[in-house]
């Protein structure tokens, strides 16, 4: 009787372990039950770039008449240095309505985690008369394509192409 009792222990024991075992080999991007598929996955890898803090705004320059033109600067940092930022980031930033209903994604240029890139008001067909009705997101890679958690912004009406 004994040796049933220490056997049906030892199969308790083994299942527990192998179970623990299954959850920390399980995929965490998996949709598992009440996980919330609309919700971004957070990488905690401790590799991917940060945002550190980005702005977005609109100003007017006279060029042989007036030109309105967006300005997008994000300050980024990873892990592995900000020499292994991307230097070039399709879809970089996005362009959206306050809805956060996409308008159109432009390409992020980055120097050791200083980003920035500029558009003529056209490209978008939004002006600076218009800033309280879009957002941006800024979206940052490194080399090793590790992504930076989104970050969205309200634009604001700058005095010039330095803010």
């Amino acid at each position: 009787m004994a040796s049933v009792v220490k056997g049906a222990l030892y199969l308790m024991l083994l299942n527990g372990c192998i179970n623990n075992i299954e959850k920390e080999n399980s995929d965490p991007d998996t949709e598992t039950e009440g996980q919330d598929s609309s919700e971004e996955q957070i990488n905690s890898d401790g590799e991917s770039p940060t945002i550190i803090s980005a702005d977005a705004w609109c100003y007017r320059i006279e060029v042989g008449g007036l030109v309105e033109t967006w300005k997008f600067i994000a300050e980024a940092t990873d892990p592995q240095g900000t020499e292994t930022l991307s230097t070039y980031i399709p879809g970089g930033v996005t362009f959206m309505s306050s809805d956060e209903s996409e308008i159109d994604s432009v390409a992020l240029i980055c120097n050791e985690g200083e980003c920035s890139t500029t558009v003529n008001a056209t490209a978008f067909d939004a002006y600076c008369s218009e800033v309280d009705d879009y957002k941006v997101r800024f979206l940052i890679t490194d080399e090793n394509g590790n992504e930076s958690e989104p970050r969205t912004i309200d634009t604001r009406l700058g005095a010039d192409e330095n803010g």
